[in-house]
């Protein structure tokens, strides 16, 4: 029964409730799924420890997120960049088994992610008590009820060019650098269902038309 609704109707009116799975594709959209699936695969872990151990990612996955890592820390020659790991009185072998153990908690994270996204009541109600925990979940349940009201008050379908302002405003929330990469993630990482996507961008360049969402 957690989270099945998050209501704060008494606080403002009827508009702002949304269920469960509405909430988990918001926290998504704004890339905030991940960070909350990997609190949750800790506490299950806690709860339950892994009986074998997960498989190790392959070589291309670990140089691409090394390179991503560049990108973010903007050291994007390979020499600079050796560099700054040898500032940092490691080096690249030991760098690359940290990108390793940091891609296998991605990946647990990431079933927890899909099985979310499909519906499944257990993996949502983590990622809710999560951002419960957290302290997050007024905010990001606020803010998915705004965009949804906000969307909800206009009576035109949204332009090209508001589509392309929607896309835009999403990709400033994460690392991918194309819609086509960012749709990707959603839709082959996530498992998010592409008409939830479309669905979901209607909706965000109709509540930015006039500024009503961050």
């Amino acid at each position: 029964m957690s989270f099945e609704r998050i209501d704060f109707s008494q606080l403002f009116h009827a508009g702002f409730q949304l269920d469960r799975s509405a909430l988990i594709l918001h926290f998504a959209f704004e890339n905030r799924i991940q960070e909350l699936a990997e609190g949750a695969l800790l506490s299950r872990l806690i709860e339950e420890p892994l009986a074998a151990p997960p498989s190790a990612p392959e070589d291309d996955e670990i140089q691409e997120s090394f390179y991503r890592l560049q990108v973010r820390l903007d050291y994007r020659g390979a020499r600079v960049a050796a560099q700054f790991v040898e500032g940092c009185s490691t080096d690249l072998e030991e760098t690359y088994v940290a990108l390793q153990r940091h891609l296998i908690r991605r990946h647990l994270a990431r079933e927890i992610v899909r099985k979310a996204a499909a519906g499944d009541a257990e993996a949502q109600q983590a990622i809710c008590w999560e951002s419960f925990v957290s302290g997050t979940l007024r905010a990001e349940a606020l803010k998915a009820m705004s965009v949804v009201l906000a969307a909800g008050a206009e009576q035109h379908a949204p332009s090209a060019h508001e589509l392309s302002v929607a896309r835009e405003h999403l990709l400033s929330k994460h690392d991918e650098e194309t819609w086509t990469e960012l749709e990707e993630k959603l839709t082959r990482h996530w498992a998010i269902p592409r008409a939830a996507i479309t669905a979901a961008l209607d909706r965000y360049a109709l509540a930015l038309r006039h500024g009503g969402v961050s």
